[in-house]
């Protein structure tokens, strides 16, 4: 399965931002921001979801738990 790609969220963020719009449109979805720090916060947070992709592939975690009934 391929890693996926935040390149349209991430210049689509990129975009609003530039043009000091609080409204961004992505694949169909509209985002009204409060502020330019959400903006920021958002591209930081697709950029780190890329990294994370491509570095080491999809995140994903295991979990183990053990139950015992004393």
């Amino acid at each position: 399965m391929p890693a996926p790609d935040y390149a349209p969220e991430i210049a689509a963020l990129r975009a609003g931002l530039a043009s000091g719009e609080a409204r961004v449109e992505s694949d169909g979805d509209l985002v009204i921001y409060r502020s330019v720090g959400d903006i920021m916060k958002g591209i930081a947070y697709f950029e780190r979801l890329a990294a994370s992709t491509t570095a080491r592939g999809p995140a994903c975690g295991t979990t183990y738990a053990a139950f015992y009934n004393d």
